[in-house]
This record gives structure tokens, sequence and C-alpha cells, in this order.
């Protein structure tokens, strides 16, 4: 069956749209995952909303845990924490591996930027000009003067359709955000995570966190009695006053009744005060550099 080139390109943008809708299909992103993905999230964010608010302490179990849970975060934002010392075969290995997970778990084709899903379409044509010319060759089935004739169309036609489904995603997905309480509470548990990581520190913190550190140090800490005297909590800093807040956002989850929505709200608070404590502080300082100048 021969099909006119119309119908080809027809085809081709049909299929476009296609790869677009099995590539969220086989994703966390798919709708089915909402859940599992909402709960991953929220573990996130907690993670690092403790790290932002609690001074670095590699003795502490809930320290480690939320630099795990942070790095996961990272991680799945395509930001990579492979040894870079490793080299031969378990270095290659390792590498693969952590490939082969992003992709089984994300969006291969949709979160590509538009040239290299360009690229792709064309690759993709290619590959099928290919298969053509072998069945031409082997077969006697196929033209390959055809076929690389309409290649050019064709992988426009391809991109087309994959920009297409890219963009009825992307309208699915704001319609879902306003109508939909569980895209909203996503939604935020994504803004937050952004705000708390745009100075990219947690980053440079999970960076350079030991863990061999940790389990060095576990056993004397469950030892340690705790010292507090009331000179050092006269002194204590912004960045103190969070952390003991931010002790307890770990366990917020954990609260019988609490809700998902309830979470994030408590979140959100503990973060405005962190942000009004730091902001409560700068106006300090500088009614301090203020006072100065005026007694010079």
């Amino acid at each position: 069956m021969t099909f006119t080139w119309y119908e080809n390109l027809i085809a081709n943008y049909v299929a476009g749209i296609g790869f677009s809708f099995t590539d969220r299909l086989f994703s966390e992103n798919a709708k089915r995952f909402t859940k599992e993905r909402l709960e991953k999230k929220l573990a996130q964010t907690e993670a690092l909303n403790y790290l932002v608010n609690t001074e670095q302490n590699t003795s502490s179990k809930d320290y480690f845990s939320a630099i795990m849970k942070s790095k996961e975060y990272f991680e799945q934002n395509g930001i990579s924490f492979e040894n870079n010392e490793q080299t031969g075969a378990k270095g290659l290995v390792n590498r693969i591996t952590e490939k082969v997970k992003y992709f089984k778990n994300h969006e291969r084709i949709n979160k590509l930027k538009t040239g290299k899903q360009f690229a792709l379409a064309y690759g993709m044509q290619v590959a099928a000009d290919a298969g053509v010319f072998l069945s031409q060759i082997s077969l006697g089935y196929g033209h390959i003067g055809r076929a690389f004739a309409l290649t050019p169309f064709q992988g426009l036609a391809l991109f087309g359709g994959m920009l297409t489904g890219k963009g009825i995603l992307y309208a699915k997905d704001r319609i879902s955000s306003v109508w939909s309480k569980s895209s909203k509470d996503e939604k935020e548990l994504d803004s937050m995570a952004r705000e708390l990581t745009k100075d990219n520190k947690l980053l440079d913190i999970v960076r350079n966190y030991s863990p061999t550190a940790n389990l060095k140090v576990i056993e004397s800490t469950e030892i340690a009695p705790e010292k507090s005297s009331q000179t050092e909590q006269k002194q204590l800093s912004s960045v103190e006053i969070g952390q003991k807040v931010g002790q307890k956002i770990v366990n917020a989850a954990e609260g019988v009744g609490k809700s998902i929505s309830a979470t994030i709200s408590s979140i959100r608070q503990r973060i405005e005060e962190r942000n009004k404590a730091e902001e409560d502080r700068r106006k300090a300082l500088r009614r301090d550099q203020l006072k100065d100048l005026d007694n010079y």
C-alpha cells in the first residue's frame, strides 16, 4: 500500500503527537502516579526546608535523612552527583545506571529543548530511512530514493507533532492546576522547592556532605548530653531561630489526621517566618549601621 505525500506527512504529524503523549504516559508525571508523586515532593520539600533552617550537623540522623531526600530532589531535576573520580568499567557502569534510572522515571521527549527535539525528529526519520534501505536490498520492498526525498518534510511534520503534543499536555497541566486540588498542592510544592534552592546554597551543602562523617559520629551523639546556657539563648541568630522551627518540620506530616494540604501550609508558614526573621535581622543591621554613621 502506497501513501500519498500529504498522507505521509499527516501520519508523521500524528505520530509526533503520539510520541509526546506516550512519553508522558510512561513517566512518573502520568496521572496514575499523582498520589506517589505528591508524597515524594512533600518529603523532598520538607527535607529542603529542614536543611535551610538547620545548621550543618553531620551527627544527626534527621540531617542525614534530609540530605538524602534533598539529593534525590536535585537529581530528578537533572543535577548529577556522580563521582567523577570513578574510572574504568565500574565508573562507566555507574554512570549508565544513573542515566537509565533517570530516563526510566522522567519524560524523555517533552523535556527536551526545541533544538534537541528537532534533531531527534530528524534522527528518527534517518533511522526509518535506513530501515527502508535494508528492506529494499534484502527483501525488495520499499523505495529508498522516495524515502530520502520525503525525509525533510517528514522530519518537520514529526517535529511539529511533538511540539503540538507538548503544547496540549502543557495546556492540560495549566487547566488542572486551576481546578484540581492535588495539582494545586503539587504546584505549591514545586514553587516552595524552587524558592528554597534558588541561591544554590543547599546544592553546595548536599555536594559537600560526607556520609562517612555521619557514620563515624552517630554513636557518640547518642551518648553525648545536650548542653545549653542562658548566654547562648540570648545570642540566638536568625539561623538558630529558624533551626528551632525547622527541627519540628521533619515530623509535620505524621500528625494524626493531618492532610497533605495542611502540611504544605505549615511548611509555607515556616518559610515565611524564616524570611521575615531574616528581613528583620537585615533591618536591624541597617539601623545599627546608620546609627554608627550618625555618631561618627
